[in-house]
């Protein structure tokens, strides 16, 4: 009894760690997990809660509701939800019979506990849930015949079926006086889902027996897809021998041979092929775990068949029932996963371009004697004509409410309560998320499936391809000079780029200290825009083309046969690593980092023999933490990649002097970097192949502490910092050595320390939200706080800020220089700020959640 009470707590206290609806919306947690967590709290709270006792529940979903957009994008999460939903409203009409021992009919019912106070609002919200469910995705009621000893009870039926009130009696208890026009609005389009949901229930329901040529044949298909998809979902690939096991299980070589059903291996594979693209689960790695548990298929039966079906024939018929539609809402996100499932299974050496192209000839889906690219053009000519006519009368018809307008576009379209001009008083308009200018993606709408895909498609650049890469190119331009002019074309714009770089390096001198470098980055923006017009193919040969020059960048540097040399700053190789994102190639950028590590350790080498005032282990520092950053946004897919370790060491050896020299000075970057490695070589210790260089313990040295509390006698410096003009318009990311040193050496109390901290938070305050000015004082602070250890002051500060109605303010001195207690425009700014001190690891993350949960959380856990 003991340990379930425990269990419960720290389920409610985990939830109640994401209170914030921001941290699941922009995926600062993983949203499936929480989700279900919070659906198994929302049932607990059913289960223990009657008609006196809602209070709890209350609390709970009204919770839930904020998140009611987020939860329609999942079929099953809005499933479940919808199921305990439904219970807790079918639990109101058994108590209300049971205590007035009368049987009523369900709308009188509930009209007298909206009527309520304490019931209004658990009924009120439950039905805009489930209004919103069935309105936003109606997949999530279809009827399901499976059966409740082999899936969980919300997957069994619908879950409209538990409901004691129909839906379209919701819009009924609406004020009808108010909102007539409404009401009757939405009972219509109520009425149209629900006959929707019917009608493809009822389906669902004739094709189960009658799909196959055996009546009970069809239930296995499900059962077998449920299978793979929950297998692939709650994988734990941090156990030795974790990949060979999920690839029994996935095939189900765990049960028994006379179970498995004709064609149930093709199945499973197409199963694993959707988990991988679909924009209902999140992460890059989901593409290599399933071309390794393919690979191993592949090895364990020494063939590229799967039940007698060729691998390619299975993509191809996969790709012409299951691939993304442009109609489809996720196209570009779900297409973007399918370029990289494809890129991987290249890697795998299971999918073959030149076989892919001989089937498509097989099977008269590409015709020799017709280039596609010609043919798509003559596709687009009349639609240019329309734009440029729509266009022209857009001009015509401007009229001065542009500006108006203009910011009603910048607006999120799913945003439709608020309509008509904003509010004097909006703090901050966010724009949406622009979309790539791709060709050939959505346009032309006669471009076929595998059309698109011969354009978009990857080829590594490689001499063994160089057959495919040749043959792509005939099929897409035919025999032309054309084919040479768009290879000529991108091999331009990549040394344009390059060019570019090369204005905005640092520039060494042997016989002089200056280090000069170009401030102006408009031109590295523009590029960029320019490149993700490219299509997927077209990326990966420029960022390839790239990728080379760079490496060439740093070996002139290396080869000292030039009175001065360059090195590029951080933005330059951050540039270079979006550019390999954009274009898929996660893996490849892998590989190339193992590439750079000898070459930033001998530019390191040559930084401290040059006379120079650069601090040591700056530039090495600054590319490791752009590599790191990389990593962390493909953490799981860095796992799982046979180079892991490999880097782990690289990374370890390019710090290693901040850790064991003495006096060797230690940076913000460095941190970073160090708290990586740590967590990596913890979740590798088990099925990481090869050695570390390394130990935990060597990398905690140089992190954070977690802080303790300061009394500060009132002593404020008011001007201790830097000025904006030296700490922007300088020429290198930080102070001279010199000069930083002679700053730092001002930081000899704990006044001081406090001062230079509460003054950073007020620079913050002036530069507003100016990202590039903030990200430059977070690098200044992360250096300085590496060399002082100023993880008390910053958490001190911070805690003081998140407290406006606490004491803690109160006894910091200078705190009324940065109070923003009532500036709500400020908090944006601050909180962009306190992240980017953590990434610096200018503090301990956990002890500020440890601090945040002992402040903030006491009450919700006394409720719990």
């Amino acid at each position: 009894m003991g340990r379930r009470c425990c269990q419960r707590s720290r389920r409610y206290v985990s939830v109640s760690h994401y209170r914030n609806p921001v941290n699941v919306v922009e995926g600062l947690v993983n949203r499936q997990e929480f989700f279900i967590e919070l659906a198994d709290v929302l049932l607990d709270a059913h289960q223990k809660c009657s008609l006196e006792k809602m209070h709890l529940y209350r609390i709970i979903i009204s919770f839930v509701s904020l998140f009611t957009r987020e939860i329609t994008k999942n079929v099953f999460i809005a499933r479940k939800f919808l199921y305990i939903i439904g219970l807790r409203l079918k639990g109101y009409m058994d108590e209300s019979e049971k205590k007035k021992k009368v049987r009523q009919q369900p709308k009188q019912i509930f009209s007298e506990l909206i009527a309520c106070n304490n019931h209004r609002l658990i009924v009120l919200t439950s039905f805009g849930i489930i209004t919103s469910i069935i309105i936003d995705c109606p997949e999530a009621c279809i009827w399901m015949p499976l059966d409740e000893s082999q899936v969980p009870m919300y997957l069994v039926g619908s879950p409209l079926d538990i409901l004691p009130i129909d839906p379209l009696l919701f819009p009924t208890f609406l004020n009808e006086k108010e909102s007539m026009e409404f009401t009757k609005t939405l009972k219509k389009l109520l009425a149209s889902k629900l006959k929707q949901i019917h009608t493809r229930s009822c389906k669902i329901d004739n094709r189960w027996a009658l799909n196959c040529s055996r009546e009970t044949d069809f239930h296995l298909i499900v059962r077998a897809c449920v299978d793979v998809v929950s297998l692939l979902d709650t994988a734990d690939l941090t156990k030795p021998r974790a990949i060979f096991d999920l690839y029994s299980k996935v095939f189900g070589f765990t049960k028994g041979n006379n179970e498995f059903f004709d064609g149930e291996i093709v199945i499973r594979v197409k199963a694993m092929l959707q988990w991988a693209i679909t924009n209902e689960r999140e992460g890059s790695f989901r593409a290599l775990l399933v071309s390794k548990i393919l690979q191993i298929y592949v090895r364990h039966f020494r063939s590229l068949n799967f039940d007698s079906r060729n691998f390619v024939q299975i993509i191809v018929d996969f790709l012409n029932r299951e691939s993304p539609a442009p109609e489809k809402a996720s196209f570009r996100k779900e297409y973007s996963n399918l370029i990289l499932l494809l890129i991987e299974l290249q890697r795998a050496s299971l999918f073959s371009h030149d076989e892919y192209i001989m089937l498509l000839i097989k099977y008269d889906e590409l015709k020799d004697g017709e280039p596609i690219i010609p043919k798509l053009q003559r596709l687009l000519e009349p639609l240019k004509e329309v734009e440029s006519t729509n266009l022209s009368d857009e001009n015509i018809g401007r009229t001065s409410n542009e500006n108006q307008q203009l910011i009603r576009n910048f607006l999120t379209p799913a945003t439709t309560i608020i309509q008509g001009n904003l509010a004097d008083h909006e703090f901050c308009r966010l724009k949406d998320d622009i979309e790539d200018e791709i060709v050939f993606m959505e346009k032309p709408e006669g471009m076929g499936i595998h059309e698109r895909l011969i354009i978009q498609l990857p080829i590594e650049q490689i001499e063994a391809n160089r057959g495919a890469v040749n043959q792509r190119a005939i099929y897409l331009y035919g025999i032309t000079n054309e084919r040479e002019e768009v290879s000529k074309n991108l091999r331009n714009f990549s040394t344009n780029i390059i060019n570019k770089w090369l204005e905005f390096c640092y520039i060494f001198h042997r016989k002089r200290k200056t280090v000069k470098t170009r401030k102006n980055m408009v031109g590295l923006d523009e590029c960029f825009k320019d490149f993700k017009k490219l299509t997927y193919y077209d990326r990966l040969c420029v960022t390839g083309y790239c990728m080379d020059g760079y490496l060439q960048i740093l070996k002139d540097f290396t080869s000292k046969s030039t009175s001065s040399f360059s090195l590029p700053i951080i933005e330059i190789f951050d540039m270079l690593l979006s550019m390999a994102e954009a274009a898929q190639c996660i893996g490849w950028t892998i590989t190339f980092f193992l590439e750079c590590f000898p070459l930033i350790l001998s530019c390191e080498k040559i930084l401290d023999s040059v006379r120079t005032d650069l601090p040591p282990g700056t530039f090495s520092s600054q590319q490791c933490f752009a590599i790191v950053g990389f990593l962390a946004e493909h953490y799981k897919y860095f796992l799982l990649s046979k180079e892991a370790i490999k880097i782990c060491n690289a990374l370890f050896r390019v710090i290693e002097p901040a850790i064991r020299a003495e006096d060797y000075p230690t940076t913000g970057w460095s941190k970073a970097v160090a708290a990586f490695l740590i967590q990596a070589r913890f979740d590798l210790r088990i099925r990481g192949k090869g050695f570390f260089a390394f130990r935990a313990r060597d990398c905690q040295k140089i992190l954070p502490t977690h802080g303790t509390p300061i009394e500060y006698i009132q002593d404020f410096d008011d001007e201790l910092f830097v000025s904006e003009d030296d700490l922007l318009n300088y020429q290198k990311r930080i102070y001279t050595f010199h000069d930083f040193k002679v700053f730092v050496q001002r930081l000899n109390s704990v006044e001081a320390e406090h001062s230079f901290v509460v003054n950073a938070f007020a620079m913050a305050k002036e530069f507003a939200n100016d990202f590039s000015k903030l990200t430059e004082l977070a690098n200044f602070c992360g250096n300085v706080s590496a060399v002082k250890s100023l993880e008390s002051h910053w958490l001190n500060v911070i805690e003081a800020l998140c407290t406006p109605h606490g004491s803690k303010r109160i006894r910091i001195p200078g705190f009324d220089k940065i109070d923003n207690s009532m500036d709500f425009f400020q908090h944006y700014t601050y909180s962009t700020f306190i992240t980017l001190l953590a990434t610096r690891f200018c503090f301990s993350v956990h002890s500020l959640f440890v601090r945040f949960n002992n402040d903030f959380f006491k009450a919700p856990r006394k409720l719990f």
